[in-house]
């Protein structure tokens, strides 16, 4: 699985190859979250894929999603509207299907194009670079038990955006 955020491409059908996956789509509603993920019912206790739906609030492009291993929910940072971008944190409850905007910000007036990753042996998220007009060095933390953004005194060696970041958990 993956993310699949307001990419060009068609959305697959939900299956095996596409489990785990995000997608936003747009309908008379309003931009929605969608999730393929799979459901165990009492009887079934090999599970079914089925897709998990929730209205995103705006904006809903170059988010950056990552799963806290706290409390199993999607944490979404910044994005950009048009030519706005925006400092929210998006909390995504899976189990309840349902957006939450957090009262902690991204650092700055608005970012997007982040980087985000969890430390999953302190349960904190980083996250780097950026971009809103130009590109940011700036490194933060947010902890989703506490609900609070610390601002990091290291920064990249260069700003960056749109990067990938993954976690070396054999260091934990």
């Amino acid at each position: 699985g993956g993310l699949r955020l307001n990419t060009n491409l068609t959305k697959p059908f939900c299956n095996e190859l596409s489990r785990g996956t995000f997608w936003v789509e747009n309908d008379a509603k309003g931009n929605k979250l969608e999730f393929c993920k799979v459901t165990i019912s009492q009887n079934n206790t090999s599970g079914n894929l089925s897709i998990k739906t929730t209205i995103l609030p705006n904006p809903t492009e170059a988010l950056d999603c990552v799963q806290s291993t706290l409390n199993y929910k999607y944490y979404c940072f910044g994005g950009i509207a048009g030519n706005s971008g925006t400092n929210l944190i998006l909390e995504y409850d899976l189990s309840l299907e349902s957006i939450t905007i957090k009262t902690a910000t991204v650092p700055g007036t608005g970012n997007y194009g982040l980087s985000c990753v969890e430390d999953s042996s302190k349960n904190l998220i980083y996250c780097f670079g950026g971009i809103y007009g130009s590109p940011f060095d700036t490194i933060f933390r947010y902890d989703p038990m506490n609900d609070n953004v610390t601002v990091m005194s290291a920064t990249l060696p260069l700003p960056r955006t749109f990067m990938s970041c993954v976690e070396d958990s054999s260091t934990n």
